[in-house]
């Protein structure tokens, strides 16, 4: 898929998700809630909790061994 009809494909579903905020109308313009009981998360910590979770412990080490393997391979230019 070229990328005008990626970019056209991508706009036509955020136009579907986000086009109608009609459901969300009463709570649109309330205030962030802070809680009276928990200190702010840093912005640091805030950011990693998003971070990637390493469950497949060994995994990269696999990828660049198997990158490794086919490496002399000429691969044509996309």
């Amino acid at each position: 898929m070229n990328k005008p009809a990626l970019d056209q494909q991508t706009a036509a579903i955020e136009a579907r998700l986000f086009k109608d905020t009609s459901a969300y109308q009463d709570i649109m313009d309330l205030p962030r809630p802070v809680s009276k009981h928990h200190w702010p998360l840093p912005a640091a910590d805030h950011a990693g909790q998003f971070a990637p979770f390493a469950a497949l412990t060994g995994y990269h080490q696999l990828i660049n061994e198997v990158a490794e393997r086919y490496s002399h391979k000429i691969t044509p230019m996309s």
